[in-house]
């Protein structure tokens, strides 16, 4: 297949764009590379003639991948010039033309798309020689413009916020020049072919120009673009300052500030085993090797370079913290410290969790590390320093228990302050939940229909607000039985109510549900 037909051709016959790729070896090295142009502590440029070669075999053999398909255009540029331009301009033109439909990322995730396309634009506007005229045929140069053209029009019609290539087209036919008709030789002369344009100087990463005052946002939907301009202008910025001191304490925590702001939640687990995929074991050992042979420039700028790939990978964080002391740079690892101890107070409990594969996301030497720093303080669902699900239902169930005794001997009321004295003790969100569904079982027992059900609304509250059906499915399980036993008695009328939590039940637990039709 030749490179210029990559857009044109399906994968196979029943599955013309093939398979989404993301998690694949190539895909990974492919991104790894093109992290390079962002990472603040990036000694080197990417290699472009490995992202060309994986870039092309993806398309080729794997996948229509809109992302993949700008990495492999701007490789081309990198490493042919205009040229390369032109080879990639229409890669991008027929993959947009013919496999809108079925292409990654899929139509569900647009903004990759949009995203795409806007990083491709940015990389050709960036390097582009302003005081240097491009010489072509003019029937290169035309194609090229056409192309163009089509990619413009086509977004328009298919992606209405997307980006705009007219500015660029207009560049382009400008600084492109074609032999005039007079001056081309007849086709009976000799003639010496036109020198072709060298490709643009890529061996140093180029300053950043002089930002002009963003236009004001029109609508919150372009507060992410925003978001997004003033992080590249951040990255820009690092570069400067990790020239002149590679070692500066703020490159590390923009690294992390940068690849860690926009996570909300935890990823969804099941038994601490998350869906994410691991690290391919050759980066894995690679980091191992570095780290025994006292490595410590290559340890560091290995693990920064996967920070931004691998967002919940906490050893990638301890390699680099133990690296910066062994260098004496101790102000550059507390840095790091920082942003790990901001991290865990956000995800609470994320050094838990691990990879599809089981490879944790903090190692043994991790956790003990992850110890020594203070312990967070929880902006969302809290653990207990019990982590274990039945351990600490038994922990409450012998407090319960030992309480409940109680109220044949001193009354419900007594009783009730108690354990109110008890869960107002209760630091952990994830704990009052547990003696919530005691109260409400302990009222069902009393007959005490006046009492349970605030504590109804606070379980389902607690259900949907820490989206408890998704992290912890055992314990969201008890919290609706505790509160579709409520229901069942029937005093109040609250249909909708009980459908709702037939309906939840039903998806974690069905079997369960036939305890109560």
């Amino acid at each position: 297949m030749d490179l210029e037909n990559l857009g044109q051709l399906p994968i196979s016959e029943d599955k013309r764009a093939g398979e989404d790729v993301r998690y694949e070896p190539e895909y990974e090295a492919v991104q790894q590379e093109i992290d390079k142009l962002s990472s603040p502590t990036a000694t080197t440029p990417p290699d472009w003639e490995k992202v060309a070669k994986l870039s092309e075999l993806i398309l080729k053999e794997k996948s229509k991948d809109l992302i993949i398909t700008t990495y492999l255009g701007i490789a081309l540029f990198h490493l042919q010039g205009i040229q390369g331009l032109f080879i990639g301009t229409k890669i991008l033109r027929d993959i947009l033309y013919n496999f809108w439909d079925e292409l990654y990322p899929p139509k569900k995730r647009m903004k990759g798309r949009k995203n795409a396309l806007n990083w491709w634009k940015e990389e050709i506007e960036k390097h582009l020689k302003g005081e240097q005229e491009y010489k072509v045929e003019q029937n290169e140069k035309k194609a090229l413009l056409k192309d163009l053209e089509d990619i413009d029009k086509f977004i328009a019609d298919k992606l209405p916020d997307g980006p705009s290539f007219l500015n660029l087209k207009e560049n382009l036919e400008a600084i492109i020049t074609a032999p005039s008709e007079s001056s081309i030789p007849s086709a009976s002369s000799p003639s010496n072919p036109p020198p072709s344009s060298p490709p643009p100087d890529f061996s140093q990463k180029p300053s950043p120009e002089p930002a002009s005052a963003p236009e004001p946002a029109a609508s919150e939907e372009n507060s992410q673009a925003l978001m997004e301009q003033g992080f590249s202008l951040l990255n820009k910025a690092s570069l400067i300052m990790a020239k002149e001191n590679p070692y500066w304490p703020e490159l590390f925590r923009l690294n992390r500030i940068v690849s860690w702001l926009n996570i909300e939640d935890k990823p969804m687990a099941e038994q601490g085993k998350t869906l994410l995929p691991p690290p391919d074991l050759t980066i894995i050992n690679a980091l191992k090797n570095l780290y025994q042979n006292q490595d410590w420039p290559a340890l560091l700028e290995t693990a920064e370079a996967y920070v931004p790939q691998f967002l919940f990978w906490l050893d990638l964080s301890r390699y680099s913290k133990e690296a910066l002391e062994n260098l004496g740079q101790n102000l550059a690892a507390k840095a790091i410290e920082q942003e790990v101890k901001w991290f865990l107070n956000k995800l609470p409990g994320i050094e838990q969790l691990c990879f599809s594969d089981n490879t944790p996301f903090a190692d043994t030497n991790t956790q003990k590390w992850l110890k020594t720093l203070n312990k967070p303080v929880s902006s969302s669902l809290p653990l207990s320093d019990i982590t274990n699900h039945d351990e600490l239902f038994k922990k409450i169930d012998t407090i319960f228990t030992s309480i409940k005794e109680n109220i044949k001997s001193k009354g419900l009321q007594e009783t009730l302050l108690k354990l109110q004295k008890e869960i107002s003790l209760t630091q952990s969100k994830r704990e009052k939940i547990f003696w919530y569904i005691k109260l409400v079982n302990l009222f069902l027992e009393q007959n005490q229909n006046k009492l349970y059900f605030p504590y109804v609304y606070k379980i389902l509250n607690f259900i949907a607000k820490y989206k408890l059906d998704e992290w912890e499915p055992e314990l969201a399980v008890q919290g609706l039985v505790a509160c579709l036993k409520v229901l069942q008695t029937g005093k109040d009328n609250h249909q909708d109510m009980l459908e709702s939590i037939y309906d939840k039940l039903s998806l974690l637990n069905p079997a369960i549900v036939l305890n109560f039709l």
